[in-house]
């Protein structure tokens, strides 16, 4: 709810400017439809190598995220695919390995690819990166002869060689375990850069060291992190990586951006684990999105609003902090840090607004130092659908106060 502006109007607003800047669909939507069963595929023969065990073939598309190895005579398959545009690269270590190459598939179609590869001295270390189609781009290295080895968890691991394996490790302490499931370049490199969005150098000073697994079940939340000793032990779904790199698409007749956060809400919830977890959280909101939710005077914060003192209102609690930053990430880079929308505050549980007894928020746009303040009925009522669009709803006001100009409201 807000005091000062129409809603009505503040709606239409936003709704003309989202299209000007292209349509957002969530993936989980698009997750949620079912699709018709397909009979295309994509196989292959990888001619050259050596010795096939240590290598192995990825396949990316809109929606999917796939591993082959290869038989004993170099070939390859994935089968069942949905018709679409693909990107198709090996992944290995000891040989040049070619460029990805991209298959435009049709409905109940087969399409065969060729690679041929060679391979790479071993007089030194070599080591090449080309940037390509994959998300990831191709690493091309000789082998590692000692690979770097650490103790973790009571066990000795050693760490991939992929180039992505190594940056999270010297950046993140996070070594990728292949206990269970294989972490391929494609896992590695979105995960360094959805932790790179996520955090800064402060924060990753503080991280302890973990040991990540993926996993083919189902997860609540996509994510279990457990505390052993002061290391951590973290099991990842590996249906987060569907989506999980910005696509553009057309949907029913509009180009734009559609993508999954799941990865980014599963390593939130990582970084919400342990004794910092509450100051990690509070360091994204500030950083990310340009608020700050503690240490706040909420005499002079409320001196034009409600005028109220602290002991009307209370900390947010650690769930409450991760469905925000969650709810904020979905939105257009654009809209994450606004001017005036300063500071986020949550009332004493069981106390309603003073001047708004119904209103589970409010959004104060006209002051310098705005904020928006949540009653505890906003986290506790209908749904967690009816919780992320009463906070779009909120920020959606500072949208329409602070961002459109006077000129964009006549058009």
């Amino acid at each position: 709810m807000i005091p000062l502006h129409k809603r009505a109007s503040s709606f239409l607003a936003l709704g003309w400017l989202l299209l000007q800047l292209g349509t957002v669909v969530h993936a989980a939507e698009l997750e949620g439809t079912e699709e018709t069963p397909s009979t295309s595929s994509i196989n292959g023969q990888v001619s050259g190598a050596l010795d096939a065990s240590g290598l192995s073939v990825i396949l990316e598309s809109s929606s999917l995220l796939m591993e082959s190895s290869l038989d004993a005579l170099g070939q390859f398959s994935f089968e069942a695919l949905p018709a679409g545009e693909y990107v198709v690269k090996l992944s290995g270590y000891g040989y040049d390995l070619g460029a990805a190459q991209n298959v435009a598939l049709a409905e109940d179609e087969s399409a065969s690819l060729d690679f041929e590869i060679s391979p790479l001295s071993s007089d030194g270390f070599l080591f090449e990166w080309k940037d390509d189609a994959s998300s990831g781009g191709t690493e091309i290295s000789s082998y590692i002869n000692q690979p770097l080895e650490v103790t973790l968890l009571g066990a000795v691991e050693s760490i991939g060689e992929g180039n992505y394996h190594q940056y999270l490790w010297n950046e993140f302490s996070i070594l990728l375990s292949d206990t269970s499931v294989h972490w391929n370049q494609e896992h590695a490199y979105r995960l360094l850069e959805t932790f790179h969005q996520l955090m800064d150098d402060f924060l990753a000073d503080g991280l302890m060291p973990s040991v990540w697994e993926l996993s083919n079940d189902e997860i609540e939340n996509d994510v279990t992190v457990e505390q052993v000793g002061e290391e951590m032990r973290v099991v990842l779904s590996h249906r987060v990586f569907t989506y999980a790199s910005p696509l553009i698409a057309e949907v029913e007749g509009k180009r734009g951006t559609y993508f999954s956060k799941r990865l980014h809400h599963a390593c939130l919830r990582f970084l919400a684990e342990g004794e910092m977890g509450r100051s990690r959280l509070e360091r994204v909101l500030e950083n990310r999105f340009g608020v700050q939710v503690s240490g706040l005077d909420y005499t002079s914060l409320t001196q034009w609003t409600t005028g109220e003192t602290a002991d009307r209102f209370q900390p947010f609690h650690m769930e409450e902090l991760i469905q925000i930053i969650n709810t904020f990430e979905e939105m257009p880079e654009g809209f994450h840090k606004i001017p005036n929308l300063k500071y986020l505050a949550r009332r004493q549980t069981g106390m309603d607004h003073p001047l708004y007894p119904s209103a589970p928020a409010v959004a104060w746009t006209s002051l310098e130092d705005g904020y928006i303040e949540f009653v505890d009925t906003a986290f506790t009522s209908i749904s967690a659908d009816y919780l992320h669009r009463l906070i779009i709803h909120e920020k959606a006001h500072f949208i329409y106060g602070v961002l459109l100009s006077d000129a964009l409201l006549e058009a």
